[in-house]
């Protein structure tokens, strides 16, 4: 497993902020305007990638089947992606999509993709996969409708290719996911077992999932946005409205924040407060006096030298006088 995977002037991994991806998906609704605004919802959320899902419904069913004329209506107009793309990065996001079919893997490399999201339903099509490998992106595989066999299949058809740059993303495929069937732990599975870096694609209604997934080890987060969720579209009723992914990304970057690091050590500002002790002079003591145990005191607030080192101090010459109350630091003695 790489320590992080670059992805333009970012970085997914461990000891890297979280990447957070607004999944715009198909709620644009065929309306290149709608797009415009998720974008624009992203960017001012603080994301760090817009996604949409790339495919051609005659690629994928035939025509009078159920879902035909479903995804048919969903369909993104491949007409718009370099101006999907240009805005995009005009707003300081990544921009890249899950491709449905190998025509699009082909197109969203043409038009300058850094990576691929490849969606939980396509993952055991290890062909495609493997063109989209053959790029040489980084590869965001989600896993809700896998089992342990499809990801293992899966991942050495990429690695396979030469791709090592590879993220898990755990997700449950129900829409919307209750908190009992978001079954988080599973990324430590997941991590142990494929030694990946791995992530959590969000599909419950809240950002409590998120934040415990970023304290589990998430590298990537994803979420489903919208304009409003009564609008028409089968993504539109469970995915996040402005207010609210906005407040989703905050409360994630709050989150990662709040881990701090696995190093135990007093904060600087907790050093000051009074309910800590230093030394003190209990007398003046002059420029060059020898300090001895009769000049000193301990005392609140802790300004000056840790009490565990008063022997040091006794013996030791203050370079300037030092007025009795006034707390003695190791730049003040010698």
């Amino acid at each position: 497993m790489p320590e992080k995977i670059k992805v333009g002037d970012k970085y997914i991994g461990e000891n890297n902020p979280v990447f957070i991806i607004a999944e715009i998906g198909s709620n644009h609704n065929r309306d290149i305007n709608i797009a415009i605004k998720l974008i624009d919802i992203a960017a001012n959320a603080g994301a760090d990638a817009a996604k949409f899902q790339l495919f051609d419904a005659d690629e994928l069913y035939k025509p009078g089947d159920d879902l035909y004329e479903v995804f048919k209506e969903m369909q993104l107009d491949t007409d718009w992606l370099m101006k999907l793309k240009t805005y995009t990065e005009s707003k300081g996001l990544i921009f890249f999509a899950s491709p449905f079919d190998e025509k699009s893997i082909h197109l969203l490399n043409e038009h300058g993709v850094l990576l691929y999201k490849w969606a939980s339903s396509e993952t055991t099509n290890l062909k495609n996969l493997r063109v989209a490998a053959s790029y040489n992106k980084p590869i965001i595989i989600s896993t809700g409708m896998c089992d342990l066999a499809d990801i293992y299949e899966a991942l050495e058809v990429c690695k396979a290719t030469g791709n090592n740059d590879i993220v898990l993303l755990h997700t449950s495929s129900l829409y919307p996911t209750e908190p009992d069937d978001a079954n988080l732990n599973t990324m430590k599975t997941l991590k142990k077992i494929f030694q990946v870096h791995v992530g959590f694609s969000d599909h419950t209604m809240s950002s409590t999932a998120a934040v415990v997934a970023v304290a589990l080890g998430a590298t990537v987060i994803e979420k489903h946005i919208t304009l409003d969720k009564k609008m028409k579209g089968p993504d539109h009723f469970y995915a996040s409205e402005p207010k609210e992914f906005k407040q989703y990304v905050q409360d994630i970057r709050e989150a990662e924040a709040s881990l701090g690091s696995e190093t135990i050590e007093m904060h600087s500002k907790v050093r000051k407060i009074a309910r800590r002790e230093s030394i003190y002079a209990k007398t003046n003591i002059e420029k060059g006096e020898i300090i001895k145990a009769e000049n000193l005191e301990i005392k609140k607030p802790a300004l000056g030298i840790r009490p565990r080192y008063i022997s040091a101090v006794i013996g030791a010459r203050p370079k300037k006088e030092i007025a009795r109350d006034e707390p003695i630091t190791w730049e003040s003695i010698e």
